[in-house]
This record gives structure tokens, sequence and C-alpha cells, in this order.
């Protein structure tokens, strides 16, 4: 009985530490840090993306203290403290960049070169980055 109980508990530790593996959770994101140049805008109501957003160049500057740096032609204008959380979106769950002012994007994707970030709503904008080099 005992060497039963020992291998169920086992099991369901194996399968607790494989599914949090698959889920990716985590309260950092690695390769986030940097500097993202906008590269991509498309969704909203008309699906066209941002209007005008193609005519000036946008970076956005993710720093390990948790700050979102947002440059537009070269100047910052905007700077906005983050947190980082796994949340229900409507995409599933996933990744949610919060910010103190209330607003937060979902993680579509992060890998080396590219950064997808959307807004939670189903008529909502993804901005596509690309990490500067």
């Amino acid at each position: 009985m005992a060497r039963i109980y020992s291998l169920t508990c086992l099991a369901f530790l194996c399968m607790s530490l494989t599914s949090c593996a698959v889920l990716g959770f985590s309260s950092e994101l690695d390769g986030l840090d940097g500097i993202w140049n906008l590269s991509q805008s498309s969704g909203g109501f008309t699906g066209e993306g941002i209007p005008g957003i193609a005519e000036s160049r946008q970076q956005i500057v993710f720093t390990a203290d948790h700050v979102a740096e947002y440059y537009q032609d070269g100047g910052l204008v905007r700077t906005r403290q983050f947190t980082l959380t796994m949340g229900d979106t409507i995409f599933g769950r996933k990744h949610l960049i919060e910010f103190d002012d209330g607003e937060s994007l979902v993680v579509e994707l992060l890998d080396e070169d590219t950064l997808s970030l959307s807004e939670n709503e189903y008529d909502g904008f993804m901005l596509t980055y690309l990490r500067a080099k």
C-alpha cells in the first residue's frame, strides 16, 4: 500500500512539473528586456492597424527594473512601470504585461528577434516589434 501511495505521489509530481513547463509560466519573460523597433501594426475595427503609425519610427524599451520607455522618432514620449503576469485572455491563458495605468497587453510571441503584443479585445490591435541589433 505504501508503495502505491509513493508511486501515485511521484506520478502527480511529474505531471505537475511537466504541466508547468508546457505552460511556460513565469513571472519573468526571458528576453523581454531590450530595445524593440515597431515593425508592423495590424487589427483594429478595419483590420488595417493603427492609422499613421508607419510614418514615424516607434520604439519600446523594456528594462530589467520593469520600466517601459516609449520613443517616437528618437524622442522619449512616455514612461510606464509594468509587471508580468499570467492570466486568462480572449486568446486563452497567456503572459500579460500589466502597466501601472491599468492597461495590459497580451504577449503573443516572444523569441530572440520578435515580440508581438495584442490588446485583449476582439477588435484590438496587434503590434509586432523586431529587436534592435
